[in-house]
This record gives C-alpha cells, sequence and structure tokens, in this order.
C-alpha cells in the first residue's frame, strides 16, 4: 500500500492553517479531501477570523509606533543640543573677533589722526542731521552748506567742527519762523554731539529777506554756536530753547527776526 505524503495528510493541512493559512488554505483546495460545502465555510471562516484579527491587533501596532516614535524623541534633544553648542562657540568667536577689531580702529586712530577723520565722514553727519531735521525746505535743500574740520587751535590742540548752514522753513509769522529754527537747533545739538569727537558745533539759517526796495535775498538770520563743554553742562531733556540766547558761547539774530 503506497503510503500518503505527509502534506496530502489531513493533520498537516490543518495544521498549516492554523500556522499559516494561506498555504492550509492552498492545500486544503489542492488535495481536495473534504467536500466542497466543507471547504468554503473553512475558507470563509479562516478569512473572516483573519480580517478581525488584523483590526484587533492595528491599535496595538499604532500604540507600538507611537511608543518608537516617543523614544525617538528622548533621545534625540542630546543630539541637538550638542549641534546648537556650535553656534555658541561661533558666536562667542565672532564677539571676540569684532572687540579684536574694536581695538585695532582705536589704536589706528591713535597712531593716525587721518583715520579718525575718515572714520567720522561728512556723509555720516549729513544723515544724522538729514534724518533729524528732514532733507527739504519747501523746494530747497534743507542742507544749504556743511563744512567738517579739524581746526587748529594751538600748537598741539585742534577742535573738529562742524558748520551747518540751513534754509529756514516758512511758517505764517516771523514769530513761527524763529521758533522753528531754535526747535531745530534744540534736537540737533545733542544729536550732532552724540559724535564723542566733534568739539563745536555751528548751526546757521538763512531766509529771504525783502529790503526797502522790494529785492529779496536770502541772508543769514539766525547762528548758534556752542562748544563740547557748553553741551555737557546743558540738560537736552529740560532744555527750553528760547534760552539759546544766553547759554550759547556765540549766538547771532537778525532784527527781522524780532518783527511781528
Amino acid at each position: 500500500m503506497k503510503e500518503t505524503p505527509f502534506y496530502k495528510t489531513n493533520w498537516f493541512t490543518m495544521l498549516m492553517i492554523i500556522v499559516l493559512f494561506p498555504v492550509g488554505l492552498i492545500l486544503m483546495w489542492f488535495n481536495k479531501k473534504w467536500t466542497v460545502l466543507t471547504r468554503i465555510i473553512i475558507s470563509c471562516l479562516v478569512v473572516v477570523l483573519s480580517v478581525a484579527g488584523y483590526f484587533t491587533q492595528s491599535p496595538q501596532s499604532e500604540n507600538v509606533a507611537v511608543q518608537v516614535e516617543e523614544h525617538k524623541e528622548k533621545t534625540k534633544p542630546a543630539k541637538e543640543t550638542n549641534k546648537e553648542e556650535k553656534p555658541q562657540n561661533n558666536q562667542v568667536a565672532i564677539i571676540d573677533k569684532g572687540i579684536k577689531n574694536k581695538k585695532e580702529e582705536t589704536k589706528s586712530e591713535k597712531e593716525d589722526p587721518e583715520v579718525a577723520h575718515k572714520e567720522k565722514s561728512k556723509e555720516d553727519i549729513q544723515k544724522i542731521i538729514e534724518k533729524t531735521v528732514g532733507k527739504k525746505s519747501g523746494d530747497e535743500p534743507k542742507i544749504s552748506d556743511l563744512e567738517v574740520s579739524d581746526l587748529l587751535e594751538s600748537d598741539t590742540k585742534t577742535v573738529r567742527t562742524v558748520n551747518v548752514t540751513f534754509n529756514g522753513d516758512d511758517n505764517l509769522t516771523t514769530k513761527m519762523i524763529k521758533n522753528g529754527m531754535l526747535i531745530e537747533a534744540e534736537k540737533l545739538f545733542p544729536t550732532i554731539f552724540g559724535d564723542k569727537k566733534v568739539g563745536r558745533v555751528i548751526l546757521t539759517w538763512k531766509f529771504p529777506l525783502v529790503d526797502t526796495k522790494g529785492n529779496s535775498e536770502s541772508k543769514k538770520v539766525l547762528s548758534i554756536q556752542i562748544e563740547r563743554k557748553t553741551n555737557d553742562e546743558i540738560n537736552w531733556d529740560n532744555f527750553d530753547c528760547n534760552n539759546f540766547a544766553t547759554v550759547a558761547d556765540h549766538y547771532y539774530e537778525h532784527p527781522a527776526l524780532n518783527k511781528e
């Protein structure tokens, strides 16, 4: 009697259905030992159990995935911290380099006065002034003339002087025109003296004046000069611009500004 191969036996087919159901189902249908109805019922039962098992185990798989991600997140900050330490070292290096460059610039200024002069350029001062009082006075430029120079006071001392001439702004009355100039002066002096190398500031305003013959000409109507020492003594936060005539080192006012 010829023996039945083990893969055609009922016990092996049942084992495969339980352990590895796709193989078990193939053997069951291939061997044809059971009736068609039995094979259909077993096939449907296996499929239903497999689907139910998949949806039952799916949340558990998701939980495992979440736990794995959480574990990664816990171990990740240590690496990120190490990465963030490098920019801090770079920042320290940049700051050190900046301090070094600043020291070198200061040393250069002491050794070469021309370097200091170039550092505080005329263009830089013009930008500061225009930012404070604007670029235009009517149709004319606000700044009519600007000079930045180191004036020799003695054989060993020079005073850096900023001399600015403005075109005055028109207004309803002569008093309002004058007040406008004084207010501009109150803003400009502390701003320009913000440059510690400036030792003297002269602000002058021109304005069109009409003579007795009806001719109009732009002339100097107001000029205020303040030295560094005087500037340092003034509390600009509480200063009244109408006191320029008494506190300035030099003050000039055209008689036309006193007319009503």
